[in-house]
């Protein structure tokens, strides 16, 4: 295993390895929310005091930032970059340290962070190993890593963490005159969703070189995103035109079954959740007008010709409700949960999107119910309350 090694922040190292930093619009924005108890409640508990104040009613949003660094080390699987000779990062991993801390609390395994056991606090042990097997990409070319995480795999992240910080670039880019870009990727292959947005934003499919393993960069663009992106109107506003403008470069592959009323399936999704009555839920939709889908093999683009066709979105939570920002006003959303699992970022985001919003709070079939838990829904209750959405009755907005 080795010893650990505890990187201490230095913010003199920092101002001496940045070359230029910028925020992209505003560097703090708080909006003031008007919701149910219910919904209050629901946010107060699943989102940490940075995004969300439980007192005001308000979500944060952080803006975005990018710095032309000398110098930076990044590594596969982690959220900090570190600056030569080997400092952790005060002011570029995160875009404030609110957010570093709450973050690192709320989902330490993510972030490999240590919680010391006495004060509770964060912890910056790395493992020596770590940096085992590092690269040295030192010629004068402007760098930028597209992924360096595996949380990019997963469609919401992709779409809230990595895909703000390619319309933060392309700005830079277009405003800054920075020339030629070598995209670097650490870790797994880009997926499907991911060279789909990328050939969105830059208009073409760009050169990538792949490693495996920790590199050291010089003349690296580290970019923070808006944080979270999901409370940032302006970024879901930048999704929704992104998709729109590519229109006349997809062609749909399939005859897709443009429908109203939508019931998400959870298809092939790895970290379970699944309705185990939903044969039993099929009967009730039904008789409503709904056709369950799949979002499985869909590119973005056919994902939003779906969602921005539809009146109402039903289904368990995951990240196919991500393609909730192509929706239109008048859409109305109903989000399945177990126990082991409610949270609000999909409020959230709903809510910057101008929609209804509701969730139903299953039974699990575990005697202990984790976040991917199978659970029951009511058949009777999810009948009910899609009846009077559909009547325009609104139980939680």
């Amino acid at each position: 295993m080795g010893k650990s090694v505890c990187f201490q922040y230095s913010a003199e190292k920092d101002s001496k390895n940045c070359v230029f930093r910028r925020v992209h619009g505003k560097s703090f924005s708080s909006q003031g929310i008007k919701a149910s108890k219910d919904l209050i409640d629901l946010l107060s508990v699943s989102q940490p005091k940075s995004i969300f104040n439980a007192e005001s009613h308000t979500l944060n949003c952080y803006g975005a930032k990018s710095t032309l660094l000398k110098r930076a080390i990044i590594l596969p699987n982690s959220y900090e970059i570190f600056l030569s000779p080997w400092l952790a990062d005060s002011s570029c991993s995160y875009p404030h340290k609110c957010i570093r801390e709450d973050w690192k609390r709320w989902f330490p395994t993510a972030h490999h962070a240590e919680l010391t056991p006495l004060t509770n606090g964060i912890s910056n042990a790395i493992r020596p190993a770590a940096f085992d097997g590092i690269k040295c990409l030192l010629n004068n070319s402007i760098k930028f890593v597209i992924k360096n995480h595996v949380d990019a795999n997963n469609y919401w992240h992709w779409t809230f963490e990595w895909l703000p910080r390619l319309f933060a670039l392309k700005e830079l880019v277009n405003q800054n005159g920075i020339g030629q870009i070598s995209f670097l990727n650490l870790g797994s292959d880009l997926n499907v969703f991911q060279t789909e947005w990328l050939d969105a934003v830059f208009g073409q499919l760009v050169d990538i070189a792949s490693y495996d393993s920790p590199i050291l960069c010089q003349n690296l663009v580290w970019i923070t995103p808006p944080f979270p992106a999901h409370h940032c109107p302006e970024t879901i506003s930048l999704i929704r035109s992104h998709m729109v403008a590519t229109r006349n470069n997809h062609v749909l592959k399939r005859n897709l079954n443009i429908h109203p009323r939508i019931y998400i399936l959870r298809g092939n999704a790895r970290n379970g959740r699944r309705i185990a009555n939903e044969a039993r839920l099929l009967i009730e939709l039904k008789k409503l007008g709904f056709v369950e889908m799949a979002m499985d093999g869909l590119t973005v683009y056919e994902q939003a010709q779906l969602f921005s066709n539809a009146e109402c979105i039903v289904g368990a939570h995951g990240s196919a409700f991500v393609n909730m920002v192509f929706c239109k006003c008048s859409c109305k959303i109903i989000e399945l949960f177990g126990p082991g699992y409610v949270s609000g970022h999909d409020y959230s985001l709903s809510y910057n999107c101008g929609l209804h919003w509701e969730y139903i709070e299953g039974e699990s079939v575990d005697a202990s119910p984790t976040f991917t838990s199978d659970f029951t829904i009511n058949p009777e209750l999810l009948a009910e309350r899609l009846s009077s959405v559909l009547r325009g009755c609104h139980q939680n907005f």
